[in-house]
């Protein structure tokens, strides 16, 4: 586990297991929404975003990829060896963006120019039908994966995952 994406619905939860990642592992993140977003309503153009993902990829032996971007998931699974895949329930992915929104707290693992408390209903839709539209995308895409894929259904699956890495962590 050197080289991670972090992949599934906006609101599971990729972007907190990153940072919680990063610390046991001591290893950089790449926040995709960090990078792609220059405010709500706008953003850079792929070849840009490609080129920062490939220079991070370049810069680090060992790194953490956060985030979804299903247009360039075939570019970063070249640079990976494990995939750790959310599938955590709508309901809670939802229940997490709008706790997100109302609190409008920063966050640091998105563009400094994004304002948390703007209800996107578009966005809103998106994470509803995301089960059903982006993953089985997704899990075609990583039919070809031959490394490690880490699958996420619950958070008490997360915190398991993470104490196990902790326990192997202190071994070494």
């Amino acid at each position: 586990m050197n080289k991670i994406l972090v992949i599934g619905s906006p609101g599971s939860g990729k972007s907190t297991l990153s940072k919680e990642l990063s610390k046991i592992l001591n290893i950089p993140i790449l926040h995709l929404d960090y990078i792609f977003h220059i405010d709500n309503y706008h953003h850079i153009n792929k070849d840009e975003f490609l080129l920062k993902i490939k220079q991070f990829v370049s810069e680090n032996d060992r790194f953490i990829i956060d985030g979804n971007y299903r247009d360039t998931l075939d570019f970063r699974l070249k640079f990976a060896d494990t995939i750790i895949l959310f599938n955590i329930p709508t309901n809670i992915c939802l229940e997490n963006i709008l706790k997100r929104i109302k609190s409008n707290e920063p966050r640091d693992d998105i563009a400094k120019g994004f304002d948390n408390s703007t209800y996107d209903q578009e966005f809103i839709d998106y994470v509803k039908t995301f089960k059903d539209k982006e993953y089985p995308i997704i899990l075609e895409k990583l039919n070809n994966f031959t490394n490690i894929i880490i699958k996420i259904q619950s958070y008490k699956g997360k915190e398991n995952f993470i104490n196990e890495l902790k326990i192997y962590k202190h071994k070494e």
